[in-house]
């Protein structure tokens, strides 16, 4: 790690020296490496027990508890890396800020996940649904690729976000998932923002991922592992596709008050004449309107993301 950091060779966490971590998860052993968390406006989050029961859904939450799209999840790591650059030259100095978020989603409605095509479905659910993940159509799910490591099969992909948001040249994320049981979705999420143009950020952000993601070892329960030795026996010609393209879902912008008088105004030729009572009806109208549509557009979609029952 360079002792002044540049825009050519940012300073950050340190990949000499890793913490190891391990889980274990209803029997399900994992294992992964990571820098140590390395920021200075941030605190490291404490640390937390290593066992969990997945079956426990006290131990679940959602951001949004009435969003029942929304697949519970259990947190288990949050750590937060910052890189430098020198001061006087980048102002504050920072070039950039990168986390790392390891989950498990609660999923049972695409059990079993170890098929190919319930763990496709269960991806795109978690890509519309889920609070942490970047939801842009078109720009998530992007360079989809089914990878191996130490034994275990990932998909990873990667989404873009709103740089504006971050106050931030460019946001994204690279998204890894792998069931680790019947019904339990493991994530790992490397959200990468980079602050300042002409660096070097992708480059260091991408040898992180690849040290990180070399390093995971998982090892199934029993039970799991023999649901996942049937699948492959029962299921011998069923396989992860090789590429995908970029998810993509219908939108609709769902209008404030003021947007819709306007609109309603608009359409009555901006008759003044029209009664207060008349005029607020046809706004209120228009305003269910709107709402029952985005709920048949998400009900469409949601639906879209269970395909796979009717190919049964």
């Amino acid at each position: 790690m360079p002792l002044i950091g540049t825009r050519k060779y940012p300073k950050g966490p340190s990949l000499r020296h890793l913490d190891t971590h391990i889980f274990n998860l209803s029997g399900a052993r994992v294992k992964f490496l990571a820098p140590e968390h390395y920021h200075d406006a941030i605190a490291a989050t404490p640390p937390r027990k290593c066992d969990f029961n997945l079956y426990d859904r006290g131990l679940f939450n959602r951001f949004e508890e009435k969003n029942l799209s929304e697949p519970p999840t259990l947190w288990l790591k949050l750590k937060r890396w910052r890189f430098k650059g020198v001061p006087l030259l980048d102002g504050t100095g920072v070039l950039g800020d990168m986390t790392i978020e390891i989950t498990v989603s609660d999923m049972p409605e695409f059990s079993p996940l170890f098929r190919p095509k319930h763990l496709e479905g269960a991806i795109e659910r978690y890509i519309y649904s889920s609070s942490e993940a970047y939801r842009i159509s078109g720009e998530c799910r992007m360079g989809w690729k089914v990878h191996n490591i130490n034994d275990v099969v990932w998909v990873a992909y990667h989404s873009n976000g709103y740089p504006g948001y971050r106050n931030a040249e460019k946001c994204y994320e690279s998204v890894w998932h792998t069931p680790i049981t019947d019904q339990h979705l493991l994530t790992v999420r490397f959200d990468q923002v980079i602050r300042k143009k002409r660096t070097r950020l992708a480059e260091v952000y991408q040898n992180i991922i690849n040290k990180v993601m070399s390093s995971f070892e998982i090892q199934l329960s029993s039970d799991s592992q023999s649901q996942l030795d049937a699948i492959k026996r029962n299921f011998p010609c069923e396989t992860l596709s090789e590429t995908l393209p970029p998810y993509e879902f219908e939108e609709i912008d769902i209008l404030g008050r003021l947007d819709l008088i306007n609109q309603v105004s608009a359409e009555n030729n901006h008759d003044f004449s029209i009664p207060d009572d008349v005029f607020e009806e046809q706004v209120q109208k228009k305003d269910r309107d709107q709402k029952r549509k985005a709920k048949d557009i998400k009900e469409k979609i949601l639906a879209s993301h269970l395909r796979f029952k009717e190919m049964k």
